[in-house]
């Protein structure tokens, strides 16, 4: 069926996105609905302008709404509001969506660009190394046991410790300079 096949090549794309190992903001202005807030889920941080709202439609339409969406949601608004969203399929404004965790930041819509930019330049100049290890060991740590790769959290942390970013960032301190990572 053409509707499961879809929806198969809409998962492999939000599985692409959280497996991305830099940081994925964002930017939320207007309606952030079903696919919409699939997407945003699976970003690591979610900013938001006063105006948008949140919300999952899928009860309305007959759709599911798969494992690993729920299993976001879930993570940061906890399961009774998770529940209280999908079942109802009410939208979310931003000052609620904030208070429960769906939404990092709610700025003025004319303010938004340029917070947005501001903290992607700020992420930018940190040590990328340092970076990629955070958001795996965040990844890592929000995974079921099982499934859990700690060994490769321990390896990407030793890889910091031994890298020219380390002894740049450590340098640049001593020194009271803005480091200049490169990535090695």
């Amino acid at each position: 069926m053409q509707a499961v096949e879809d929806a198969q090549i809409g998962l492999q794309g939000l599985r692409a996105i959280r497996a991305y190992p830099k940081p994925v903001l964002a930017m939320v202005s207007g309606y952030c609905l079903g696919a919409g807030l699939a997407i945003a889920l699976s970003c690591d941080m979610r900013l938001a302008a006063e105006n948008a709202s949140f919300g999952i439609p899928a009860a309305k339409l007959g759709l599911p709404y798969y494992y690993s969406e729920i299993k976001a949601l879930t993570d940061l608004v906890g399961p009774a509001r998770a529940k209280q969203m999908i079942f109802t399929a009410d939208r979310v404004r931003a000052q609620r969506a904030l208070q429960d965790g769906l939404a990092d930041e709610v700025l003025p819509q004319a303010d938004l660009l340029a917070f947005v930019m501001a903290m992607a330049a700020r992420i930018a100049g940190n040590a990328p190394i340092t970076i990629a290890a955070a958001k795996h060991a965040v990844s890592t740590a929000m995974t079921e046991a099982p499934g859990r790769d700690i060994a490769t959290c321990d390896a990407t942390a030793r890889a910091c410790l031994e890298s020219e970013d380390h002894v740049e960032g450590r340098r640049a301190f001593k020194e009271k300079r803005v480091p200049i990572f490169k990535g090695k």
